[in-house]
């Protein structure tokens, strides 16, 4: 019987490196720690160096990992404001501007919060939603129509 989703302990890492190293399969390693194949080799290709897998490293990276969980800037500074800005003035959708930064610049922004920033900006007075595909317009759905043509043949 597999155990529940948990995280994998310092005591399996070491189980995962020794056997490992005496050559085992990721399926016989998983079968003998009663984890998910996945699980196995989804850890060592994490926490991996160099195709070396060190059980105390790896526990190392889990927690360095765990502490930075939904660590992105939290306020957007304003060059990233003024990037925003130029994209939105070339008319890119805020999922295509949230792509390309992460692309080509490495930041991390959802779409969301670009989202955010032009509605906010409308609040203030602003005229950034003029630039989004449908100036900010709310799709109505054209259903029902067809109930209101009783007459026809």
């Amino acid at each position: 019987m597999q155990k529940a989703s948990k995280h994998l302990t310092l005591e399996e890492r070491c189980h995962i490196f020794i056997l490992k190293e005496r050559g085992f399969s990721l399926r016989e390693i998983s079968r003998t720690l009663s984890r998910n194949v996945s699980s196995i080799s989804r850890e060592l290709k994490r926490n991996s160096i160099s195709s070396k897998y060190t059980p105390r490293i790896a526990e190392e990276q889990y927690h360095r990992r765990k502490i930075n969980i939904g660590s992105g800037p939290r306020k957007m500074n304003s060059s990233l404001k003024e990037i925003i800005c130029q994209k939105l003035t070339l008319l890119w959708s805020p999922e295509q501007i949230s792509g390309r930064l992460k692309i080509e610049n490495g930041i991390k922004i959802s779409h969301e919060s670009i989202y955010q920033l032009i509605w906010s900006n409308k609040k203030q007075g602003g005229m950034l939603y003029k630039y989004l595909r449908h100036a900010g317009k709310k799709y109505n759905k054209r259903s029902g129509k067809r109930d209101r043509k009783i007459d026809c043949v």
